[in-house]
């Protein structure tokens, strides 16, 4: 499970010097480590995307619990269970074979580097990029442009 927190500083008087700041954490306690570190701090400035499935779903109820004083649709379960599923088709084959691995330091190692693949491939057309992506990772463009919505 890889749990996102997004969080900006931005404020609606000073949006040009705001940034966008991702925070993944491996685990579920190092999750609510971090978000009770930055509650008060970046409440109604954070946002927090976890990977879909039961697991998720479970960790957003537990979340949205513990954190009342947020607002609910701060935290979200997406629809595919691992986030390389919403890498572009031409990754399929590596993403089922990393996906497919027994879970450990090697299976994280190899997502890292399938991450990295495919920031070199979006690099280096980023017009045949933000095409794939479109279609893709839809859900995820979706849930960004939301949020920045909400900044804005």
């Amino acid at each position: 499970m890889i749990l996102t927190i997004i969080y900006s500083n931005a404020t609606k008087e000073k949006w040009s010097k705001s940034f966008i700041f991702f925070k993944t954490f491996r685990s579920r306690s190092d999750a609510f480590s971090g978000v009770h570190h930055t509650a008060p701090q970046y409440k109604d400035r954070a946002w927090v995307g976890v990977d879909g499935g039961t697991k998720g779903q479970q960790l957003v109820v537990k979340m949205k619990a513990k954190f009342k004083d947020w607002q609910p649709e701060h935290f979200r379960s997406f629809t595919e269970e691992n986030f390389e599923q919403y890498y572009p088709a031409e990754f399929k084959e590596k993403v089922n074979t990393v996906l497919g691995m027994p879970h450990g330091p090697q299976k994280q190692a190899e997502k890292g580097k399938l991450a990295e693949e495919v920031l070199r491939w979006a690099m280096a057309d980023p017009v045949k990029a933000e095409a794939e992506f479109a279609v893709c990772a839809k859900e995820i463009l979706d849930y960004l442009r939301e949020i920045s919505k909400k900044l804005a």
